[in-house]
């Protein structure tokens, strides 16, 4: 789906895209969805943490 935005972007000539705002809030939701995956792999490594006392 970016990839289908992002080609009318890049073959606008006059400045400014009409699709930028577009293409810059699913860059913001991306970035929003790699840090929730990111949090969710450190707390999941927490409770894999062996116990040192067995």
């Amino acid at each position: 789906m970016r990839d289908r935005i992002d080609a009318p972007h890049l073959l606008v000539e006059t400045p400014p895209s009409p699709y930028a705002t577009v293409i810059n809030q699913l860059n913001a939701l991306t970035d929003q969805y790699n840090k929730l995956l990111m949090n969710r792999t450190e707390s999941s490594n927490l409770g894999n943490v062996e116990n040192p006392s067995v």
